[in-house]
């Protein structure tokens, strides 16, 4: 992972490649993350759940009420432990 994140930083061509190149990182580093417990917080579509959401707005939208619209930052949860909640939009 460090090599790719290496190749990545000192890539020369197109940002498209770099980009590539950075998201193979990221996938490598979710994987050896993922292997300790960690797990991604589902949030869009999802009912408003206070343990495992933080609700920054709430707006007027088609959804049904409390169903989170928009996910502004990822939240993340290690073995049901939350270690950080999701920053999201909820309707209203």
């Amino acid at each position: 992972m460090i090599d790719n994140l290496e190749r990545a930083l000192v890539a020369e061509g197109s940002l498209e490649s770099v980009r590539e190149g950075v998201q193979l990182v990221h996938k490598q580093l979710m994987e050896i993350l993922g292997k300790q417990g960690l797990q991604v917080i589902e949030a869009c579509g999802k009912e408003f759940d206070p343990v495992y959401h933080h609700a920054v707005m709430q707006v007027e939208c088609d959804e049904p009420e409390n169903t989170v619209v928009e996910e502004l930052q990822k939240g993340y949860k290690v073995n049901e432990r939350v270690i950080r909640p999701s920053l999201v939009k909820v309707a209203k």
